[in-house]
This record gives C-alpha cells, structure tokens and sequence, in this order.
C-alpha cells in the first residue's frame, strides 16, 4: 500500500513507528523544491493572465457602453434633422450615425477611455454635437453597425468568460497535483499534538 509505505519511510525506527497515533502528519516544509518552483511559476502565468483578461473585460464593458451612447446620438441627431426648416420626407431618412471611435482597437480604446473626452461622456452618456460622427443618409459602408458592434463586444465577452474558466479550473489542477506531490514523497512533516484519551 503506498500510503503505509509513506507512513513507514517517515519515521527512522520502530519507537517513532508506535509514536505516530500521538501526533499528526503535515506535509513538509520543503519537499521537492524543483518541483513547487515549476507549480509556482504556473500560478503566477496563470494570475498574469487573469489579470490581462481582466482587463479586456472592463474595456469590452466600456465600449459597450459606448456603443449604446452612440446609438442615441445617432437617433437624437436624426430627430434634430427632421426639426430643420428645410426638412422634407424626401430628406428626412435615419442617418448612418456610425462614429468613428468605434474602429479603434481594443488599446487604443483603452488609452482613449481615459482622456477627459471619454471621461465625459460616459459621465454624461451622451455625445455632443455630430463630430467623429458618419452622417450619410444611404451608407453602405457602415450597414448594420449597430448589430455587428454589439455582436463583437458579445462574442468578446464570451471569451474572456471561457479564458476566466479555464484558468480556474489550471489553477485548481495545478493546487491538487501539488497536494498529491507532498503525499507521494517519502518524507512528511509533523506537528505534534496532545491526543485526548
């Protein structure tokens, strides 16, 4: 049996042999060096991961709020065109309201978020006047943006959710196969205690 063989390898003779009932085994202080290095070095890759995606989460939090703010310029806009003195039904379809900012990658984005522009509106959720904004009537080019933006910032999220499982469930691996490693070694630490009879 290889846990009495743990058991037998930990004592130097027969006298500690009897003594084990007295006292209660812990894993060592420092057993296989090597070996928690290579497990500790796993869990800080792995909390610098969780960190990066971390990361990636508030971002794709924050453009899609920003999405949504858009959204609203876009059809607050539209209403202010319909309220022009030269409005006719003619003139008078959805304009794209696509904005610009929304092409920005994932880092420029972040770097964008934190400038006083950004900060205030998101304070606010809402963007003033029709800058970094697309304005055609007929836009092929920016077709569905709104559906595809929210769609992207979705499937983003996906990810990092799977990515955040994952790693929880390496780190939990990585835990107990250090555990086991401790109990497979032939030297085991004690803490002695006082048994009540």
């Amino acid at each position: 049996m290889p846990e009495l063989a743990t058991i037998t390898s930990s004592v130097n003779d027969a006298n500690e042999f009897q003594q084990l009932g007295d006292r209660v085994p812990t894993p060592p202080l420092n057993i296989n060096t090597e070996y928690h290095q290579g497990a500790d070095r796993d869990i800080n890759a792995i909390e610098l991961e969780r960190k990066s995606l971390k990361e990636t989460q508030v971002a794709l939090v924050s453009r899609a709020k920003f999405i949504v703010i858009a959204r609203d310029r876009q059809r607050r806009v539209t209403e202010e065109i319909r309220l022009e003195p030269d409005f006719t039904p003619k003139t008078g379809k959805d304009i794209c309201g696509f904005d610009y900012r929304l092409v920005m990658e994932d880092e420029e984005f972040q770097v964008w978020s934190a400038t006083s522009e950004a900060v205030t509106i998101f304070e606010n959720a809402k963007i003033e006047g029709k800058s970094d904004m697309c304005l055609k009537k007929k836009c092929e080019r920016h077709r569905g943006w709104l559906k595809v933006q929210e769609e992207d910032v979705a499937h983003g999220q996906g990810i990092v959710l799977e990515n955040l499982a994952r790693l929880d469930i390496d780190e939990a691996r990585i835990r107990e196969r250090r555990k086991e490693r401790a109990l497979e070694t032939g030297q085991e630490g004690f803490n002695h205690v006082n048994i009540i009879t």
